[in-house]
């Protein structure tokens, strides 16, 4: 009789495959985004079993070979995608949808539920670029809202909902529900992910995570081809050959303009890179001379930093540095722009505000930096906490000071001032530009205003 431990016997693979759970990533997680991943996806593969043998006996040969082919135009999208790196650190946005609503509102809600799960497994199988548990996480989260999108848009209309269009008032009444459908799976998708990443890491900002007016843009322009896409194949199956070549550009497009975006911030710290900065600045500061209007730049440096990686390592330094960055964020203007010159050393330029407007606004969010505890996490749970202080000098435009470069020039004569203060300052520019200490960031690149 063969011993239960040689290599090939069933006890032996199974502590293979109970040590290789054991390494999944997401154990890793917090405990309440580890229970929450978990339960989204459970629930998803339960319902969306039920959902396919309630629809098993109102499949036909045509449903079957309409799935298969916008299935099949959903995988040729992300093979052509491939060459496109996702963008990293936050939810990466796709024309996935416009095949989504196509089936969700043409078929059975059993398909509309199985949909993003199939293309979840391909994309773990054929990308590779990220966590399995964040693949399988975000494709139950799709899955639950199209498979609900797509009850809630037969239940609304049974006699518009079909494979085809039966009257003039359906071409009308019918875009609508779509659109609705659309918007239900939109909600419901995002609210399941932003109570995950809430749970997973309560300090990122939303608007990071969801990349901003970039992704609203992304999001109306899929709802768009969506809704283009399911009313032509509605009309006519065969128009879905037309389709494809435009979702497939539009998803390049989008992935490439992401790309764009990524490349203008710091990957450390979150903040303009210092030539995209500079390039905004000099901007500013032209409308600000041409309109007569007031202007500032803040130099903020964080206090000791170096201590502070030495001790953290530059993984920790990173998170410090990122949790700054949102901080300084939260108490800006919308339209002031943050870039990260080097080191440990950001530049603030705020249009419309003036000199002593711009000291004030300093000190609050010194005052917010020293308050607050910034936690360093390892593998998603917390290691400990520092108390980080910045330094900050304030240089407004002037008769004296019309240049970035002399703003530049005096923000950080005010810096040094605060520093040698002991840290934890904001201080002034002198009346005319001081002298500054290093290179101009950006000063060769930068075009001119």
């Amino acid at each position: 009789m063969a011993s239960p431990h040689a290599p090939g016997s069933p006890a032996v693979a199974a502590w293979r495959v109970a040590a290789s759970i054991r390494e999944w990533r997401v154990w890793t997680l917090r405990p309440a985004a580890k229970a929450y991943v978990i339960a989204v996806v459970g629930v998803d593969l339960a319902v969306t079993l039920a959902a396919l043998v309630v629809a098993a006996g109102r499949v036909s040969p045509f449903h079957l070979g309409l799935y298969l082919a916008l299935v099949g135009c959903a995988v040729i999208v992300v093979e052509a995608s491939r060459t496109v790196n996702e963008v990293k650190g936050t939810t990466s946005r796709d024309m996935l949808g416009v095949w989504d609503l196509t089936i969700a509102a043409l078929l059975p809600a059993g398909f509309a539920f199985l949909a993003p799960l199939l293309m979840g497994v391909h994309k773990i199988v054929r990308l590779r670029r990220t966590f399995v548990y964040r693949r399988l996480f975000t494709a139950a989260s799709v899955s639950l809202g199209w498979g609900t999108a797509s009850i809630v848009f037969h239940a609304a209309s049974a006699a518009i909902a079909g494979s085809a269009l039966r009257s003039s008032a359906d071409a009308v009444i019918w875009p609508v529900l779509a659109a609705g459908c659309f918007l239900v799976a939109w909600a419901i998708n995002n609210a399941l992910i932003l109570l995950a990443v809430r749970l997973a890491t309560p300090e990122l900002q939303l608007r990071d995570a969801f990349g901003g007016r970039a992704a609203w843009h992304g999001d109306l322009v899929e709802l768009g081809l969506a809704m283009t896409v399911a009313f032509g194949v509605a009309a006519a199956p065969v128009l879905l050959l037309l389709a494809l070549p435009p979702v497939v550009l539009c998803q390049r497009s989008v992935m490439y303009a992401q790309l764009i975006t990524q490349i203008r911030v710091d990957a450390q710290s979150g903040a303009l890179v210092p030539i995209v900065w500079r390039y905004e600045a000099d901007a500013e500061a032209y409308q600000a001379r041409r309109t007569h209007r007031p202007l500032a730049i803040v130099l903020a440096e964080v206090d000791d930093f170096a201590s502070i990686a030495g001790a953290a390592g530059p993984e920790r330094a990173g998170q410090v540095l990122r949790a700054i960055v949102t901080m300084l964020t939260d108490k800006l203007p919308l339209a002031a722009q943050v870039g990260r010159l080097r080191g440990a050393e950001f530049a603030i330029v705020l249009p419309e505000v003036a000199e002593e407007e711009a000291r004030r606004l300093g000190v609050r969010i010194r005052d917010r930096l020293a308050a607050e505890l910034v936690e360093v996490e390892k593998d998603g749970q917390v290691e400990f906490g520092i108390r980080p202080t910045v330094s900050m000098g304030v240089a407004g435009l002037t008769d004296s000071r019309q240049t970035v470069s002399e703003l530049i020039a005096a923000a950080d004569a005010a810096l040094t001032e605060a520093r040698a203060s002991g840290g934890n300052q904001v201080s002034v520019a002198p009346g005319r530009p001081g002298h500054y200490r290093g290179p101009d960031p950006g000063v060769a690149q930068a075009p001119a205003s």
